[in-house]
């Protein structure tokens, strides 16, 4: 991941459905962004090796226009949002799945992405109706999308309609020629 955060020019990110993603592959992504600028500034003021110290704010992922995450072993909410922070521009953010997200994460969410159009929120039973009814008001622009709130059955797949079943031909005894 922190190669990947090394590419500040991404437009899209995928890590939906990587169950090796957790709260470390995020922190890896933004501190990828962070080691790729300090290598750079220490590489212009004649410095060979990195140091810890940060001297201006990181650009980040300014490119970055989408990204989705739904069903990542990412159980941190503020590590989300110090990634959204890290993206000014980000459009779409899917966050199916993100169970740990709450009314507070997702307002500081909101609120560090001004260009926010799409917020995919399904399986997150923290944002109560009430609440994402102030969230419509507050950001009229952003059309969050909560079909399914919280998983009711394990084994459910979400597949509302059953598949159609397809006639066959039926075999029958095949009769026998005679010579």
């Amino acid at each position: 991941m922190k190669a990947v955060g090394t590419c500040g020019k991404l437009r899209q990110l995928n890590i939906s459905g990587s169950s090796n993603i957790g709260d470390e592959g995020l922190h890896n992504l933004i501190t990828g962004i962070i080691w790729e600028n300090m290598k750079n500034n220490n590489a212009m003021i004649g410095l060979k090796e990195a140091d810890d110290t940060l001297t201006k704010k990181e650009e980040g992922f300014k490119h970055l226009v989408e990204f989705r995450m739904s069903s990542t072993k990412i159980n941190s909410e503020g590590a989300m949002i110090k990634f959204c922070n890290a993206c000014p521009n980000l459009e779409t953010l899917d966050m199916n799945g993100f169970v740990p997200l709450g009314e507070t994460g997702i307002n500081m969410i909101c609120k560090s992405l001004p260009k926010l159009r799409i917020c995919l929120i399904n399986f997150t039973d923290k944002i109560s109706e009430p609440y994402l009814l102030e969230l419509y008001q507050a950001y009229p622009d952003v059309k969050f999308v909560r079909t399914i709130v919280a998983h009711s059955d394990p084994k459910d797949n979400a597949l509302r309609v059953p598949f159609p079943k397809i006639p066959g031909k039926k075999k029958g005894k095949k009769k026998k020629k005679k010579k």
